[in-house]
């Protein structure tokens, strides 16, 4: 008896592990890289995801020519909603943040400037909610 309620148990536990997993499938978006342009021709990109009115932007690289102290700035119609300087000290890297925008038309712009090279990498896009 307790044989079968160690089945049941275990049988339950691994069809709600596996209902779990399937809706964290379902929920999950796919970040896009967007490639930059870059001064230097360093390999970098704009981290972009939209979801109606949610968006996750940011930039990073995955080159060793991305080495070096960055200054970031992501700006929505002129008004930066990210501004950071970070040390990239490994090839791959990125950084990012998540916003809800406003109903409208938005205009996104990058700016990246690698202060140890002074290498800077720009991108821009619409967006609207």
């Amino acid at each position: 008896m307790s044989r079968f309620r160690t089945t049941i148990v275990a049988g339950l536990a691994f069809a709600g592990a596996f209902g779990i997993a399937a809706a964290d499938v379902a929920e999950a978006k796919s970040i896009s890289r967007i490639p930059a342009s870059c001064s230097n021709g360093t390999a970098a990109h704009m981290v972009y995801l939209s979801s109606g009115s949610k968006v996750t932007l940011g930039f990073g690289s995955d080159s060793v020519a991305s080495l070096g102290t960055w200054h970031i700035v992501i700006s929505d119609n002129g008004t930066a909603i990210l501004d950071r300087t970070l040390v990239a000290s490994v090839p791959a890297w990125s950084l990012a943040t998540q916003r809800t925008l406003a109903k409208g038309t938005h205009f996104i712009e990058l700016a990246a400037e690698n202060l140890t090279t002074g290498e800077l990498c720009t991108y821009a896009l619409t967006n609207k909610v």
